[in-house]
Formats: structure tokens, sequence, C-alpha cells
């Protein structure tokens, strides 16, 4: 999880859909596979 702390409070993340089309992208482009990236939101703060 992506903008969750150790304890698993959100805390969000910035930018998150710029984050929605970078990290599946580079996932691809360094390791040949297409991963699966989701959007949450909880106490109006987002998380991937």
């Amino acid at each position: 999880m992506i903008g969750k702390n150790d304890t698993g409070e959100v805390v969000g993340v910035k930018n998150p859909l710029r984050l929605l089309e970078d990290i599946p992208s580079k996932v691809q482009s360094q390791l040949g596979i297409v991963a699966y990236v989701d959007l949450k939101s909880d106490g109006g703060r987002e998380y991937l």
C-alpha cells in the first residue's frame, strides 16, 4: 500500500492520478509485467 503508514493509518499521497499512470508503466518497462494499481479513499485521503 502506498499512502499508508506502518500502523495502517491512511496518510495519503500527493498526485495519486499521476502515480496511477507512472507505476504500471515503469513496472512494465522494467519487469515486462502488467501491474494492477487501484486508487482508494479513506477519510478524504487517497492511497494506492
